[in-house]
């Protein structure tokens, strides 16, 4: 359990953005969790790819489509597969 004083400080130091270089720009992990679109997510990974760090982590949570095609739309050797279960 944390303290309210804790949620505050965590809270604080949130960035709410829609740039996605502001958003993702300097990120270690980038984690896509956008609608089950191929187009979208190829269209992201592509602009991820060119805006983060060659060490830059990017992972998607697609619960659908391949990862391995998405991966495919960058220059990096793969990308990480999230699988998050409600």
């Amino acid at each position: 359990m944390i303290t309210e004083e804790q949620a505050a400080k965590v809270w604080n130091q949130l960035v709410f953005t829609t740039d996605l270089r502001v958003a993702a720009g300097e990120a270690d992990l980038v984690i896509e969790a956008v609608l089950e679109t191929m187009e979208l997510k190829t269209n992201i990974f592509k602009e991820l790819d060119e805006i983060t760090e060659p060490h830059t982590i990017l992972a998607t949570n697609t619960s659908t489509m391949s990862p391995t095609k998405i991966a495919a739309q960058t220059n990096r050797s793969g990308v990480l597969y999230v699988s998050v279960e409600g």
